[in-house]
């Protein structure tokens, strides 16, 4: 009503609790968010009564213009002359020159920038940089939460960020470092990184399996076309043994771009040593060739999170079987064969690793619960491949490209088809005297 008859050039909300002098816990403060809520297109106003000799006359003020309010109604007297009204509430001129510069005071450091130029100085000449705690060598990665300790030092070096940063795009120290050195951007180099898949063509269960036909290609074919689609790689590896019957498998490689490499029949580890030193690879993601639905999608999980943990070997856990990766560092592969100079059970690498948690940093990935399922996706009997040239079949009729996803969905809709193969049997899980043997052997002792 007020606005529609005198049509004010701005209209100012005031209020204040008028006894004479308002006690503290009367003051209001507490309307002003009601008020800013209620009546937000109006300016507030704070009326101050509080005992003009008190310290809190002197606050109160700054508290309400940094609430919100744009005016503050405050009684001010002169010392040598007598006031009739509003006396109690008054402050003397001395004290008001006191408020006013309070207010500024206050009113600039509200103002501020986040961080100003006093505090920043502050900080680059406090700033704690991070060292090592440990000595660590070349080719290894770096873990901010464990090897890293935090000092103030005259050294310069890069901060967390910076060496965040280098990880999140797959760098390696490139150089030995000592405990109690700073890292620089010098110290890092960019890791060479390979697919390694290992193939044979012996098979008892299902004789010749590597080229055993999934729709319009073979098993081994199959697999490297999907382990062609990882990110982040230089290099994908078919590496089988010297043996004669083995030769074959170089008509199989998929395309041109895969590497064809031959090396020591039952030790794995110096089967791929070959050519990891051939090509200076630096992490390795271990495939076998019986698994022709490896995942891009995990795969690049595993992996950014290989290099977020600094570990040494990682691996997804909950994975069903025939979708894991297992990432190494080809440190850890040179570690294990400075203990196991013949590595009498490499083609069960893993337990090299799981089985000296002290000797290795072991990264346990977990999925996002989409990419967990407990189906059987390897090739190792009838059943599995009845199994996967049904979800061929699928895959082509329904014009899809491979991914974890589509073939999920797939066996989602048809779960009699997951029970074509859910009996058949994982040997190195289900083989309690096998299991024995490999532990034994793949344990290190001092």
């Amino acid at each position: 009503r007020l606005k529609n008859q005198l049509s004010p050039k701005s209209f100012i909300i005031q209020f204040g609790f008028q006894n004479y002098p308002t006690e503290f816990e009367d003051a209001g403060l507490a309307k002003i968010a009601i008020l800013k809520n209620n009546f937000p297109e109006n300016e507030l106003c704070f009326a101050d009564h509080l005992d003009g000799e008190s310290e809190e006359a002197l606050i109160m003020p700054v508290f309400a213009a940094q609430a919100g309010c744009t005016y503050v109604e405050k009684h001010v007297y002169y010392d040598q002359m007598e006031t009739k009204y509003d006396k109690f509430s008054s402050v003397s001129y001395t004290n008001y020159t006191r408020l006013l510069s309070r207010m500024q005071n206050y009113t600039a450091s509200f103002n501020e920038v986040f961080i100003n130029d006093r505090e920043s100085r502050y900080l680059e000449k406090s700033m704690q940089i991070p060292f090592l705690r440990k000595d660590v060598t070349k080719g290894s990665l770096i873990s901010i939460a464990t090897d890293l300790d935090f000092k103030r030092t005259d050294q310069k070096g890069l901060n967390v960020k910076e060496i965040k940063d280098l990880l999140d795009t797959h760098h390696i120290l490139g150089s030995d470092k000592k405990a109690g050195e700073v890292l620089k951007r010098e110290d890092f180099k960019k890791a060479t990184m390979a697919t390694m898949v290992a193939c044979r063509m012996k098979s008892s269960r299902l004789p010749k399996k590597a080229t055993a036909k999934i729709g319009d290609l073979t098993s081994i074919e199959l697999c490297l076309k999907n382990v062609l689609k990882f990110k982040h790689i230089n290099h994908t590896i078919l590496a089988t043994s010297t043996l004669e019957e083995d030769a074959m498998l170089k008509d199989y490689t998929f395309n041109d771009t895969v590497v064809f490499h031959q090396g020591d029949p039952e030790d794995v580890i110096q089967r791929f040593l070959g050519i990891i030193d051939e090509l200076k690879v630096d992490v390795i993601m271990r495939l076998t060739g019986d698994c022709p639905y490896l995942s891009k999608d995990i795969q690049e999980i595993i992996l950014k999170s290989h290099f977020e943990s600094g570990a040494d070997y990682s691996t997804a856990p909950k994975a069903c079987i025939g979708m894991n990766v297992e990432i190494f560092n080809v440190n850890a592969l040179r570690k294990i064969k400075s203990y196991f100079p013949y590595a009498d059970y490499s083609e069960y690498m893993t337990y090299y690793v799981t089985n000296n948690p002290d000797y290795f940093k072991i990264n346990r990935v977990e999925l996002p619960e989409k990419y967990i399922r407990d189906y059987r996706l390897t090739l190792d009997y009838p059943e599995d491949l009845e199994l996967f040239n049904k979800i061929e079949d699928h895959l082509k009729e329904k014009g899809l490209e491979f991914s974890a996803t589509a073939v999920f969905e797939f066996l989602d809709a048809n779960p009699e088809l997951a029970e074509y193969n859910r009996h058949c049997t994982v040997v190195y899980k289900d083989n309690d005297e096998l299991i024995q043997r490999i532990n034994k052997a793949t344990t290190i002792v001092e």
